[in-house]
């Protein structure tokens, strides 16, 4: 047809044209590097404590963002935090569960806990590579927490400041395998967790481990379907979004 022939006709559509397909493949690239490269969480359970909040109880949770990448996991740093599956015979229950990573494959762990500070030192090949001093002190809990303050160790680590709580020390010394993660949640009095499962014949591998938590985006309520599928409703922003 001629209309479409025209120069008016082309100065108007083209444009317009470009633009929609432009909006389309930012659309559909970031709907397809979500899907394969990032996971939404929240937490449940009080493990995470103080760090992070999962409150079963009033049915609040801290929810985010995870790097599911093979890349990412796989040059994961000491203390971030991931989410990872167990091996069944820990008991646990079923689905990720959001923990801190401690040690990697081969290091010998040292860890030594008393009322006044918490030491951490890591070995490989009989050679010092880390050590840490966790100073005690007592800390406000987020508010949307049931609890109010925690007798934490403070670790500062230089990039970050992340706490763990006192309430239970932890003493141990451990060599992991040549496979082997060490992963802890950050409340020592109620995690289930490497520690806890040092002497279980089944040890997390680096295929338990789905991905990195890269943020948390903010608080809200979850529902559980029959399958097992999450909503989280309710939803509050937490400005700025805090980085794990």
């Amino acid at each position: 047809m001629k209309i479409f022939r025209s120069e008016k006709f082309q100065k108007i559509f083209y444009p317009i044209f470009y633009i929609l397909f432009a909006a389309a493949i930012t659309v559909s690239g970031c709907f397809i590097f979500n899907r394969y490269y990032y996971t939404n969480i929240f937490v449940s359970g009080p493990s995470m404590l103080p760090t992070l909040v999962g409150d079963d109880t009033n049915n609040i949770h801290h929810y985010g963002i995870a790097d599911t990448a093979s890349n990412v996991i796989d040059n994961m740093d000491r203390f971030d935090v991931c989410i990872t599956h167990y091996p069944d015979s820990w008991g646990t229950r079923k689905g990720l569960i959001v923990k801190r990573v401690w040690g990697f494959p081969g290091e010998r762990l040292i860890m030594e806990s008393n009322d006044t500070e918490s030491s951490f030192t890591v070995m490989k090949d009989e050679k010092t590579i880390y050590t840490v001093t966790a100073p005690v002190e007592t800390i406000e809990v987020d508010k949307i927490s049931s609890i109010t303050t925690m007798k934490c160790y403070k670790y500062d680590i230089g990039h970050k400041i992340f706490y763990t709580s006192a309430g239970q020390q932890r003493t141990f010394d451990y060599t992991l395998g040549e496979k082997e993660y060490f992963v802890m949640g950050d409340h020592w009095g109620d995690s289930t967790d490497s520690y806890v499962k040092m002497s279980s014949p089944d040890k997390l591998v680096r295929s338990y481990i789905q991905g990195k938590v890269i943020c948390i985006q903010g608080y809200g309520k979850v529902s559980v379907d029959e399958d097992g599928n999450y909503k989280i409703y309710d939803k509050v922003v937490i400005k700025p979004i805090y980085k794990i």
